[in-house]
């Protein structure tokens, strides 16, 4: 379990061909592999999750994530099973912003709702703020 804990601790690779060693390296974990990385989605911190999801799969498991932040489940079918299981981590990446809140039209919205400022006043300040971004990088 301590060998399984301490590949899952090493960083994934993004080169393609270090990335092809690190998934031989992961399908040689054992037959533990599989149960250590399920009980990491479920309650290990939320940084080795992907890893977890990778050595799952080399292991010749079905798995994927769905959502985002406290919304993301794991969907994990074993090869040998016609079910799936959903996993609801304890442990999630924090809730990211959706990026249409942050669309011109409700930007505006979400700084006036922080701020406790009017929606108009908001709008002014970020288009001044932009203005002056300009302004300064054409200097």
């Amino acid at each position: 379990m301590l060998k399984i804990m301490r590949f899952l601790k090493q960083e994934v690779p993004g080169e393609k061909t270090k990335l092809a060693a690190w998934r031989k390296k992961a399908s040689e974990l054992g037959d533990e592999a599989p149960a250590v990385c399920r009980e990491v989605l479920k309650s290990g911190k939320s940084e080795l999750h992907y890893a977890a999801i990778l050595v799952l799969r080399t292991q010749g498991y079905e798995a994927q994530e769905r959502g985002y932040g406290n919304k993301t489940t794991y969907r994990i079918k074993s090869p040998t099973s016609r079910l799936a299981e959903v996993i609801r981590p304890l442990h999630h990446f924090p809730d990211l912003e959706p990026a249409a809140k942050w669309m011109p039209a409700n930007r505006a919205k979400v700084v006036a709702s922080r701020n406790g400022t009017s929606r108009k006043a908001a709008a002014m300040s970020i288009h001044s703020s932009r203005h002056s971004l300009a302004a300064k990088s054409m200097a």
